[in-house]
């Protein structure tokens, strides 16, 4: 019986021993790879279809009679990778055994294996690699990875948000904040995700982070990669262009709300709250020859606010001015520049109102002694009534009139007339207290709100009166006052009430010869 062959056996790309096998020549043309037999002289004495590739080319045919002779020196296997320089190249990882043919001779088996779609892949990724890291430096994105215990394991050399690699690697991503550890230490892919953390010099930095897990061959989580963009300055920009689009906003909608308001003092205090909230101020003030329109308050506490203040002028004209006041945070230009464009409106508005208040003041004052008219006293005193009604407070009504005021006027004119009830206009408001109400409601006839005052005080001041108009030497004409009073009853009286009682206490002086005063008593009415 012909002894077997020796066949080697390749596991993993490694030379195995010698496995008992087939005919020398079978073991050739069975195998599944690139195989042949060189014999003592270097000659290859068979090979299977696979091995054509190599047959044909001298410099693997070289390699291998190089390769053959060694192990026909010493006996022993050997393996080595050869490179041939063919359209298209390739790799092959040759293994070399001694074995006997049939007849006892010495002869080696060459098993090849072709690694050419391992070294292209391999050569792609080192070709990736390298273009990644080209795209990123040239991008200027940097790219990174933390570990499994959310540090920094690699940053690439142009560093991040103003560190330089080395001082970030081995740092805990959540020393940077929450929302730097969610992405640097992402537990599912992120998109790019706006992270906003504090750089090297202490200022915030603005990263468009883009993350992927890792996790090892158990499914556990290892870390996370990706890369990232310092876009800072594009987002402040949006948020500039952003805060502008706002307040354009709001400045339109106080232009329109000050030229629809039909209430001007109302569309100025409107205007005032709309500026704080354009301007995210803590208060806004307008001051004008009116007085103050306020809006909010700073907080309490602070003492030193950053202000802002801007003058509202018609042509060179200044009618008011806006302050507007921040207890933290620095007003910007594109800020004063809208206080200004605002202030422009406003001082047309402060004009409205100016003229609005002066028609409204001439409506209700009597154009020759400045008291208030009828209708502003019958306003006013009918809300104080009221008040007092529900309150159970006191008050007096005095109607007066002035004696023998037509003689005077048939006798030396109207403008005589009119001197003497300024006069008298004069003297009222000299004898009454600041918070009593003072008006001309007819002719020669006045009348005062006395408030809260008692009957005895209402006498007190209607001698006064009487003795000032007596003691005034207008004309010698014997003028005089008829004053009737009423006091005010409690709840339910009302001003016309008033005016009824009162009105016959003065009829009553009148008929008793004028020159008097009486209070309204019950056979009056």
């Amino acid at each position: 019986m012909r002894s077997a062959p020796l066949v080697a056996a390749h596991i993993d790309g490694q030379a195995a021993e010698p496995q008992l096998g087939l005919g020398v020549r079978d073991m050739v043309e069975r195998a599944p790879g690139p195989s042949l037999l060189i014999d003592t002289a270097g000659r290859i004495v068979a090979h299977n279809a696979a091995a054509e590739a190599l047959v044909i080319n001298a410099a693997a045919v070289t390699a291998l009679e190089r390769l053959a002779l060694a192990v026909q020196v010493d006996g022993r296997a050997r393996a080595s990778e050869v490179a041939i320089q063919a359209q298209p190249a390739h790799v092959w990882h040759l293994n070399l055994w001694p074995v006997k043919d049939d007849l006892g001779h010495m002869l080696v088996w060459a098993f090849a294996t072709d690694l050419t779609v391992r070294e292209r892949l391999i050569g792609a990724l080192k070709d990736s690699r390298a273009m990644y890291k080209a795209l990123v430096e040239a991008s200027g994105d940097f790219s990174w990875a933390t570990d499994g215990e959310g540090r920094f394991s690699f940053v690439s050399s142009r560093g991040a948000f103003g560190y330089e690699p080395w001082a970030l690697n081995g740092r805990y991503a959540s020393e940077f904040g929450s929302n730097a550890a969610a992405c640097f230490c992402a537990r599912e892919p992120k998109s790019p995700t706006d992270v906003w953390l504090h750089g090297a010099d202490g200022a915030l930095v603005c990263l468009s982070v883009s993350a992927v897990p890792v996790f090892d061959d158990s499914g556990a989580w290892v870390g996370a990669r990706g890369i990232a963009r310092d876009v800072t300055e594009a987002r402040l920009a949006s948020q500039r262009l952003d805060a502008i689009r706002r307040r354009e906003q709001l400045a339109r909608r106080i232009v329109d709300m000050i030229r629809a308001e039909v209430r001007p003092g109302k569309a100025l205090q409107r205007a005032v709250e709309c500026i704080a909230q354009a301007l995210e101020a803590d208060s806004c003030r307008l001051l004008w020859r009116m007085g103050e329109v306020r809006s909010g308050a700073l907080p309490e506490g602070v003492e030193s606010p950053i202000r802002l203040q801007q003058a509202c002028r018609i042509g060179e004209q200044i009618n008011g001015e806006l302050i507007v006041e921040r207890s933290h945070g620095a007003w910007l230009d594109e800020d004063s520049d809208l206080l200004c464009r605002l202030a422009d409106h406003v001082a047309i508005a402060i004009e409205q109102s100016a003229q609005h208040l002066e028609l409204e003041r001439l409506s209700l004052t009597d154009s020759l002694t400045g008291l208030a008219n009828r209708r502003a006293f019958e306003g006013e005193i009918g809300r104080r009534i009221a008040s007092l009604g529900r309150s159970g407070g006191q008050g007096v009504l005095m109607v007066i009139d002035l004696d023998n005021f037509k003689t005077l006027n048939d006798s030396f004119g109207h403008a005589a007339g009119d001197r003497a009830l300024a006069m008298l206009g004069t003297m009222l408001t000299t004898a009454t207290r600041g918070h009593d109400v003072v008006a001309r409601i007819g002719g020669d006839e006045f009348a005062i709100w006395l408030d809260g005052c008692t009957q005895s005080g209402a006498e007190r001041v209607a001698m006064t009166l009487r003795q000032n108009i007596a003691a005034q030497a207008v004309i010698d004409m014997g003028l005089s006052l008829s004053i009737g009073m009423a006091a005010l009853r409690g709840p339910g009286d009302d001003l016309t009430a008033l005016f009824k009682r009162a009105d016959a206490a003065l009829y009553r002086v009148k008929r008793a010869g004028r020159d008097g005063a009486q209070w309204f008593e019950q056979e009056d009415a």
